[in-house]
């Protein structure tokens, strides 16, 4: 541990605690004790998210010295060398293809919207699976699994994209920063109210897109159609979605407001 004169800030991206996966259940018990004792040094702790902070049973102990701070981007890293599309029906998501992703209930979605298009990016364990939901469902037309590409090729498909969709059903999605590269790319978004999660709130449901519940495929559908069926929704949550990124995500705002809580340490 470092000298007690030496102020510590601990950045809380997720909990260990009720995290999916059977060596991590099978291991907390021991990591939970170093786990407390840094959180006792911290002078202060960095969350991502006002729900996140709010449901964590980990940091509920330690609330007087918790701060929210969001994840940010550098838009630095979001250029693409392919304007915006005109306007269509393809629905995008991105994400490691992973059982808390969700993408199982976007593919059931899809039977529900004959005029778009899914394309869902991203390579995982779950890829076999959701081959067999494409084809248990005949959506091979509609629906593609485009493997994994790299960022540029991945933005440019993002930039061409008409919405986009993170459907993720575990608080494992604890932020959800893949949304934040949709939003200064003018995307509207639809994604899920897990509870104790951040998605909700970077997605402001009825301004930058729809909120809905978790694993539910017709409200994914309804949420989904009401925006494929009207393109003037679309392009106002787009410019929404881009007002929200600069003020709230925009990598200098996160960077002033992590040198506040720093500052702050110091002086305690």
């Amino acid at each position: 541990m470092l000298p007690d004169d030496v102020p510590l800030v601990v950045h809380w991206h997720a909990d260990v605690r009720g995290a999916q996966g059977l060596i991590l259940g099978l291991g907390y018990p021991v990591y939970a004790l170093f786990e407390k004792a840094v959180l006792r040094r911290a002078a202060k702790i960095i969350a991502t998210s006002p729900p996140y902070l709010a449901f964590s049973p980990t940091l509920r102990p330690f609330r007087s010295k918790c701060h929210v701070v969001p994840l940010g981007m550098d838009p630095q890293r979001i250029q693409t060398d392919r304007p915006n599309g005109s306007p269509g029906s393809t629905i995008l998501a991105v994400g490691r293809l992973a059982r808390y992703k969700g993408f199982e209930h976007l593919i059931r979605a899809a039977r529900s919207l004959p005029q778009a298009k899914v394309e869902i990016i991203g390579n995982g364990p779950c890829r076999p699976r959701l081959e067999r939901e494409i084809q248990r469902n005949k959506l091979e037309n509609r629906v593609r699994l485009c493997g994994y590409l790299p960022d540029a090729k991945l933005l440019n498909r993002m930039a061409q994209a008409d919405i986009f969709c993170l459907p993720s059903i575990h608080r494992s999605e604890a932020f959800g920063v893949v949304l934040l590269e949709a939003m200064f790319l003018q995307k509207p978004l639809v994604s899920t109210s897990i509870p104790g999660s951040g998605t909700g709130w970077v997605n402001e449901n009825g301004k930058t897109g729809y909120v809905v519940p978790p694993g539910d495929p017709d409200a994914l559908a309804k949420a989904l159609d009401r925006l494929l069926d009207d393109p003037a929704a679309r392009t106002a949550m787009g410019i929404a979605a881009r007002t929200r990124f600069d003020e709230h995500f925009h990598i200098k705002r996160c960077a002033q407001a992590v040198e506040t809580v720093y500052d702050a340490a110091y002086r305690s």
